[in-house]
């Protein structure tokens, strides 16, 4: 811990396939979350440490905000639809990545972001339409993880991500979201 340890817990949310994953790696300065053109590559939430100087911040990466009705008819696992409101719980900043490049949103926020930010008032929102930084919103407060740390995953679930990454990259024509990892005994 440094003298004067400063920390703020930032839960990147967003529509599907905004970018929220691909800032938190640019954030980080490495690859730490998956990242494919496939909408709900994040699975569940994760979290990613940045640390500068004295002060720690602890990027929440979130699946995209989505509706029940769209879980069930997709049949998709329940984490994409609890885990980024419970994240938002959290959290001291919630950054909303918008993707302006989709022409269907770019003029507009998602109704289920609009949701999360009106049920959340007190939790300050920053608007992310490119690259931001959040050294300055941090707070006096002590240290969560040693400075070497940068995220709550496992080498597995982080090798688990980046193969499912890659098999989205390779398998067009699929949506392998039920790929699992078998380790040989």
């Amino acid at each position: 811990q440094p003298a004067h340890p400063k920390v703020l817990k930032v839960a990147v949310i967003g529509a599907p396939n905004a970018g929220k994953s691909t800032l938190s790696n640019q954030l980080l300065g490495r690859k730490v979350f998956a990242v494919s053109r496939k909408v709900h590559t994040t699975r569940n939430r994760a979290l990613g440490v940045l640390t500068e100087g004295d002060t720690q911040i602890i990027l929440l990466d979130t699946p995209g905000l989505t509706t029940v009705s769209k879980v069930k008819r997709h049949q998709l696992e329940k984490s994409l639809l609890v885990d980024p409101w419970n994240t938002v719980k959290e959290a001291d900043l919630m950054v909303v990545m918008v993707d302006v490049s989709d022409r269907w949103m770019c003029g507009r926020l998602d109704m289920e972001v609009l949701k999360c930010l009106s049920q959340h008032p007190d939790t300050p929102a920053i608007l992310v339409l490119n690259k931001t930084y959040f050294i300055s919103k941090a707070k006096t407060g002590s240290w969560e993880y040693h400075s070497e740390v940068l995220t709550d995953q496992s080498p597995e679930d982080i090798c688990t991500n980046l193969v499912r990454e890659k098999l989205l990259e390779c398998l067009p024509q699929e949506v392998p979201y039920s790929v699992t990892q078998v380790t040989p005994v």
